[in-house]
């Protein structure tokens, strides 16, 4: 199963939108080092990067589950393990470490003063944060009822730039890409063009059950034929309510350019609105303020 994950570090806008790029020309930045304290259960290691974000599939058991590994303002995290050091994962993909350890650990460590835990819910889920001083843990291993009656198993795990106010809000899809829980936005897309680096879209906006501004706010690129990682970058494009809107997305920086091929692209599109603006009754059935949006689109080889 499939998971597009956006993370909103509230100083930079928003990640499940934010328009910065990572700043070129920049010395390397060294792993921070944890320090480790006695008694602690939970050590990991992280180096800063500015604006990252990179998402990993959890590891599958005998029952399938949603959600991902993500990464966002960090990168190379790397946890100890009683064998050594090891990057987090492939100790997760190796059965070294388990979600729900994590999640233990995490919990003692803030029984014990080691980091200050928090919990929250959304659409359903129970979210838990654990704020380290060199990294914050976002941590979600809970079943998730859908509209339909469906109840899913959700786990995910993010590790982020201490330094931001993070929250997490995800969209999940079937294997085909399709959404299973969606608001009518009223949204329609169509490609103009598409470049190595670039795709020029048209969106069209009319009526809906948006509940304020919408605007595109993520973009996940992958190549149909699986021979390359998906790579996934931060955009802040408002789109036009009520008409049309022609946007360009430019991953120059983020992901290069892309070799002739079939691509798909998965949009982040997020409703903002004021909470305080609108009546209680129109949140309660797990209202959805991000969705994904999914588009296929060919590069082709150049021209002579």
């Amino acid at each position: 199963m499939k998971k597009m994950i956006a993370i909103t570090l509230a100083s930079l806008l928003l990640l499940t939108g934010c328009g910065g790029k990572a700043q070129g020309g920049t010395a390397p930045t060294a792993p921070q080092e944890e320090t480790v304290q006695e008694g602690q259960r939970l050590h990991l290691t992280v180096v800063p990067e500015e604006d990252s974000l990179e998402a990993f599939p959890m590891p599958q058991g005998t029952e399938k589950t949603y959600g991902d590994l993500t990464y966002a303002g960090v990168k190379d995290v790397r946890v100890q393990l009683p064998s050594g050091e090891k990057a987090l994962a492939q100790a997760l993909s190796d059965g070294d470490i388990s979600l729900g350890e994590i999640f233990a650990y995490a919990q003692l460590d803030a029984q014990n003063g080691f980091c200050q835990g928090r919990y929250t819910s959304k659409n359903g889920l129970a979210q838990y944060y654990y704020m380290y001083p060199e990294y914050r843990l976002y941590l979600v291993n809970d079943i998730y009822e859908l509209p339909n009656g469906t109840a899913i198993p959700v786990q995910e795990l993010s590790i982020c730039d201490p330094s931001k106010e993070d929250s997490v809000t995800s969209i999940y899809t079937d294997e085909a890409g399709n959404i299973l829980d969606v608001e009518d936005w009223g949204l329609t897309w169509t490609v103009a063009e598409v470049t190595p680096t670039s795709a020029k879209l048209r969106c069209t906006q009319q009526g809906g059950q948006q509940l304020g501004q919408l605007a595109v706010t993520t973009c996940m690129v992958s190549r149909q034929d699986g021979s390359e990682g998906a790579q996934l970058f931060s955009v802040d494009i408002p789109l036009t309510m009520g008409g049309d809107s022609e946007i360009t997305l430019d991953w120059t920086e983020e992901v290069g350019a892309l070799a002739p091929g079939q691509y798909t692209l998965k949009l982040g599109v997020e409703d903002r609105y004021d909470p305080d603006g609108v009546h209680p009754l129109l949140l309660m059935h797990n209202y959805k303020d991000l969705q994904g949006y999914t588009l296929d689109v060919t590069v082709e080889e150049p021209q002579p």
